[in-house]
């Protein structure tokens, strides 16, 4: 029933999170479509400006990709806006929840009563508006460009794909490599903040027996 109850909870939490999400994926081909605006705008240089000599042309070009980087910025700033009000969100309806079960396990003692899960919704919160969630949301709209790059030439979509993996290869090389002392420096430091709030409780009586120096 637990189980079941907290299924429940999540998908509810999950469902009030689409909307957001659903804007930060269209705010993501926004961004993948303007990012791809300095490269037309060297094709069209090359292509227009160079062989008609036309400087009203080069102007006008140059125009608009100065537009388009202020609307890149523009829209970059309002998803990250939208990823910090998901995150809210997710605060809202969870920390209260949260925060009544760390309560109650330290005032019934049927746990340890730690912050540890309070910890966790903050970890989670935060790693909506860091750059990997932008990956994340930005993944699909990737593979968008690799067909549009096979179409232009397979040597150009082969080579996006060769560096993609050796990409992908690093982070997984990296990320098994720091694993493991991240791990214990996690674990060090929840034992050392669990000590810490161990001391604190238990300071009248340290103080009373003049321990504070130990």
């Amino acid at each position: 029933m637990n189980s079941r109850k907290t299924s429940n909870e999540l998908q509810a939490v999950l469902a009030q999170l689409r909307p957001y999400f659903v804007r930060c994926g269209w705010f993501s081909l926004v961004v993948a479509l303007l990012v791809v605006a300095p490269s037309g705008y060297m094709l069209e240089v090359y292509g227009r400006v160079v062989t008609s000599r036309s400087y009203l042309t080069l102007g006008m070009l140059t125009l608009l990709v100065l537009v388009a980087y202020v609307v890149l910025e523009v829209v970059e700033y309002a998803r990250g806006e939208v990823l910090e009000a998901a995150g809210r969100a997710l605060d809202t309806r969870l920390e209260p929840r949260l925060y009544a079960i760390v309560f109650d396990g330290r005032v019934r003692g049927t746990g340890s009563g730690s912050q540890a899960p309070l910890n966790d919704l903050r970890s989670v919160r935060e790693f909506l508006v860091s750059p990997a969630m932008h990956a994340i949301l930005e993944a699909p709209v990737a593979l968008l460009m690799a067909v549009l790059l096979f179409l232009i030439s397979p040597w150009l979509g082969w080579t996006a794909i060769v560096f993609g993996i050796v990409q992908t290869g690093v982070a997984w090389l990296n990320e098994r490599a720091t694993r493991l002392p991240f791990t214990r420096a996690s674990a060090v430091a929840q034992q050392a903040h669990q000590q810490a709030e161990n001391t604190l409780r238990n300071v009248g009586v340290i103080e009373a027996m003049g321990m504070q120096r130990q």
